[in-house]
């Protein structure tokens, strides 16, 4: 058998280690990059690292052999694919597929292996991990700083911090042994894989439980603060049926929708320490306000602050100790369940809602009769029992924008998609049409584009449309029609 140190294994480590810092850059390039755009899409990870394989690791790779004694790489400079490589480590296997829907957009994708998934359909557990081998897209080799790495191969590795744990251990003692892994030792491995696999889905579930809490408690205390919001302009209107603040004293009845305009900003962008600061002070200002209280204390616990939520729950309730909502949020943030926020209402209400269905009736319906804060209670109550979120988003803009609260009408509008060419588009155009002339103003740009949207759909039919409810809405609050017509009369084209 030749001798390790022969011409062809010397000649190719001599290249590979003058070689290796260009390896180096691409991977770290590589990582540079990752690391960018999962912080910019806000995909938590654990760790992610970069190498370019050490020269002695290189020399044991490229001196093995086949069994008739020949060398297993012919030319291992091309062979091995590893030679610049990237580790990324996260939390959950959801973020992995997480990790992984971005590499496919981000690189060209060579190779991809996903060896828990291979494990899985043979029916034996071990280690799991998603490897790529990935090069820089042509897009991105026109660029200067990118052209010194055309050609060159990335292999990257995704897995959770379990998966990672088992595998380092796995590997130190492969490692370290002269033979294979004793049959007891690998049977316990095979045994931890299985414990680790059912963990990693354990810490998938209180995941996906936390982040359906926290994202139930934001949704209850924008919708809170919206329907406060939506109160206080009803309550100035001559035309709107008698109603109050839920849980304002009527002193507090004439106070600008405003004050609440801030701390629901600052929700919808996440932005809960300014959410906080602007609860404080609505707080400093009405401090027998048990709504601002319930509201601060989902804030809290938005913020990780449990105790001090359950404190300002405490205070809400001293003042107003019959109001359901404060034993519906009570329990959600001692229980970590999501369930369907009971709202009371000193409306009167039909509340005997059966299902989804039943209360986009009674909200389409209360929104024709005008009776702004009605329907978004009802649309909102929708949205709880699981109808479809796109509709009762849409809704909620709509009550909003009936009630006069053009700023809650563009944040729910911001939260849903345009899909080109579907009756949906024209309702979404139409809706921020509606939104800048009860603004004051024109909308030129965004008229122009509804109408060519409608006559690019000439089957388009207001009567099939929910803005039909809007307008009856806006009609029965004598809504100034100068305001809303030229969009209407664009819309009612569809009919002609």
């Amino acid at each position: 058998m030749p001798a390790q140190s022969e011409p062809s294994i010397e000649k190719n480590v001599h290249t590979y280690a003058v070689d290796r810092p260009k390896f180096e850059a691409y991977s770290t390039d590589v990582r540079r990059i990752l690391i960018e755009i999962l912080r910019e899409e806000g995909i938590n990870f654990q760790s992610i690292d970069a190498r370019a394989k050490e020269v002695d690791s290189f020399e044991r790779k490229i001196s093995k052999r086949n069994d008739d004694g020949s060398l297993k790489y012919d030319n291992p400079l091309k062979e091995v694919t590893d030679l610049a490589a990237v580790r990324i480590i996260v939390f959950t296997p959801k973020l992995v597929g997480a990790v992984c829907d971005i590499i496919e957009k981000t690189f060209a994708v060579e190779w991809k292996k996903d060896v828990g998934e291979e494990r899985s359909d043979t029916k034996n557990f071990g280690y799991q991990s998603v490897h790529y081998l990935v090069k820089h897209t042509d897009e991105r080799l026109k660029l200067k700083e990118f052209k010194k790495f055309k050609g060159m191969i990335c292999e990257i590795q995704v897995r959770t911090i379990l998966q990672h744990a088992w595998a380092e251990i796995e590997h130190d003692i492969q490692y370290k042994s002269t033979s294979e892994i004793p049959k007891e030792i690998a049977r316990k491995f095979r045994a931890l894989a299985g414990l680790i696999e059912i963990a990693d889905r354990e810490f998938q579930s209180i995941q996906d439980m936390d982040i359906a809490l926290k994202t139930a408690i934001q949704q209850s205390a924008v919708n809170d603060l919206t329907q406060q919001a939506i109160s206080k302009l009803e309550s100035k209107r001559p035309q709107a049926l008698p109603s109050q603040e839920i849980g304002a004293p009527e002193s507090e009845s004439k106070d600008s929708a405003e004050q609440y305009e801030g701390a629901r900003e600052y929700l919808l962008a996440g932005r809960y320490d300014k959410a906080l600061e602007a609860f404080n002070r609505n707080i400093a200002q009405s401090p027998n306000w048990h709504t601002q209280y319930l509201g601060r204390a989902k804030v809290k616990f938005l913020l990780g602050d449990r105790s001090g939520a359950l404190a300002d729950i405490g205070q809400a309730e001293k003042l107003e100790p019959d109001d359901p909502a404060i034993a519906t949020i009570k329990e959600q943030i001692e229980k970590g369940t999501v369930s369907v926020t009971n709202v009371r209402r000193k409306l009167q209400i039909d509340v005997r809602k059966k299902d989804g269905n039943e209360a986009i009736r009674q909200a389409n319906q209360a929104l024709s009769e005008g009776r702004g804060e009605e329907a978004f209670i009802g649309f909102s109550e929708a949205e709880g029992f699981g109808y479809n979120q796109a509709f009762t988003i849409f809704g909620k803009a709509m009550a909003c924008a009936l009630a006069g609260d053009t700023k809650g009408a563009a944040s729910f509008l911001g939260n849903l998609r345009r899909f080109p060419g579907t009756p949906m588009e024209i309702n979404l155009v139409a809706l921020r049409c509606l939104i800048e002339q009860m603004d004051g103003n024109r909308g030129g740009e965004l008229l122009l584009e509804l109408e060519d949207l409608v006559n690019s759909k000439p089957e388009f039919d207001l009567g099939l449309s929910p803005l039909k409810y809007l307008k009856s809405g806006l009609d029965r609050r004598s809504t100034s029609r100068s305001q809303t017509s030229e969009v209407f009369d664009i819309l009612e084209k569809g009919r002609a």
